[in-house]
């Protein structure tokens, strides 16, 4: 009997759990990757993030209301603030030139749904002007 009410107690667990706390995030400073729950997986070659903005939402403080939002030319990749990997991918973001952190100081103190641009890849033309 006590196994069976675990089981259950485990089964509404993970159906009470936000998608994304129940997504594994990694960042070895050269790949980051996101594995859901169904198996899915996507990853972002760091040398090939061509945007990182913050996206906020209305939802806070009881649910997770800030993710970074990083993307290369195909994948999109939300890291909610909750996870150990925002505060590693902040610290590779120190590296990029022409980081915006005003921007993000200011999605810091964002309680609507928002986009903070923070970083987007210049063109080549443009990086030799």
């Amino acid at each position: 009997m006590v196994t069976r009410i675990k089981r259950w107690f485990a089964k509404r667990r993970l159906v009470d759990t936000p998608f994304y706390e129940r997504t594994r995030y990694e960042f070895d400073g050269a790949i980051l990757r996101a594995s859901d729950p169904l198996g899915t997986e996507q990853s972002i070659s760091a040398a090939k993030i061509c945007d990182v903005a913050v996206e906020t939402n209305c939802l806070g403080p009881f649910v997770e209301d800030v993710f970074w939002r990083i993307s290369d030319e195909s994948v999109v990749i939300l890291v909610p603030q909750c996870s150990p990997v925002f505060t590693e991918l902040m610290k590779h973001f120190e590296a990029f030139e022409g980081f915006d952190w005003d921007a993000f100081r200011r999605s810091m103190g964002c309680t609507d749904d928002a986009l903070f641009r923070c970083w987007t890849r210049k063109s080549p033309h443009e990086q030799k002007a």
